[in-house]
């Protein structure tokens, strides 16, 4: 939870949302169809007095559509948070994932059709696995940053709940449509339908995605972590640059004229950057002379080079 919230903001602007609440009928949903099939398989389903093969495709299909629904709400009105994020994350791969394995296990798919998802398969692992390094390295990030800008904070939140996570590209949910499309298929029709494949088609399309997304989440996880790294070096610079101008500052307080002639002497002045020549030291030599004349004089209570 984030220490600027209240408790009651927390709940109205992180758990209690429509978004939230919608991707929360998704999973609850979801988890129906997969008990229904479980005990019934395709039987024709009955839902408010109606029963025909098309209630669980159709039923699956509001699931889907509540995916865009719940996205659209949380970008136009503004209510998006980490919570529904990972809620909404969770619930595509339960739906998707949770789904067509219960169509194997209870043997509506064949088990050869785990090849077509092979490629979607590797991908959502991949991706979770770069996802979640990414959020453990930004939240690493954060703290360090802190520590850099000097700030006090008795904030213990790990680093993982810290960080803020990858976006999904443009790839990841165009893949979630053709997938979904194939479940459905797969629930209405099992393999395949009379004369068309729309199980193996859209799957293939999901695969299709699935190979270009892990390229698109590789470059956009090497690019957050250049830029991390980028600012880490900036904030680190910046700080050492304004804290060796501090130093010179306060030293160049203290320093006389004699003091600096001497420091200049022996190449000892901050930011000092050529040793100086033989006519230079001469020169600086005669000039500590002098001082140390009018030093002299100035304790006898005479000016120096007064005439007599």
């Amino acid at each position: 939870m984030d220490k600027a919230m209240t408790s009651h903001e927390w709940l109205t602007k992180e758990l209690l949302t429509v978004p939230n609440f919608l991707t929360s009928l998704r999973i609850l949903g979801t988890f129906y169809l997969i008990t229904h099939l479980v005990a019934f398989g395709l039987t024709p389903m009955t839902l408010f007095g109606i029963t025909s093969a098309w209630v669980l495709p159709l039923l699956a299909s509001a699931i889907v559509l509540t995916d865009t629904l719940d996205g659209f709400i949380a970008r136009h009105f503004h209510c998006t948070s980490k919570l529904g994020s990972a809620l909404d994350a969770f619930a595509d791969k339960v739906f998707n994932w949770g789904i067509a394995f219960t169509l194997l296990f209870t043997g509506v798919l064949p088990v050869t059709s785990l090849l077509l998802l092979a490629p979607t398969i590797v991908r959502d692992i991949y991706v979770a696995s770069v996802t979640a390094i990414d959020k453990l390295e930004d939240g690493k990030f954060k703290i360090q940053k802190r520590t850099i800008q000097g700030e006090k904070t008795e904030d213990k939140t790990p680093p993982f709940f810290l960080g803020d996570g990858m976006l999904p590209t443009i790839y990841g949910k165009a893949k979630m449509w053709p997938m979904s499309i194939a479940i459905i298929s797969g629930l209405r029709y099992g393999y395949q339908l009379s004369g068309n494949y729309l199980f193996p088609v859209f799957s293939v399309l999901a695969d299709a995605c699935s190979i270009v997304d892990l390229f698109a989440v590789s470059k956009n996880a090497r690019l957050r972590r250049e830029n991390r790294k980028e600012e880490l070096v900036q904030l680190t610079t910046f700080k050492e640059g304004s804290s060796s101008k501090k130093k010179t500052n306060e030293k160049s307080r203290l320093l006389t004229p004699k003091v600096a002639l001497q420091s200049v002497r022996t190449f000892d002045l901050p930011k000092q950057r050529k040793v100086p020549t033989e006519e230079q030291c001469a020169l600086i030599d005669q000039q500590l002379s002098l001082l140390e004349q009018a030093d002299t004089s100035m304790e006898r209570g005479k000016a120096p080079y007064q005439k007599k």
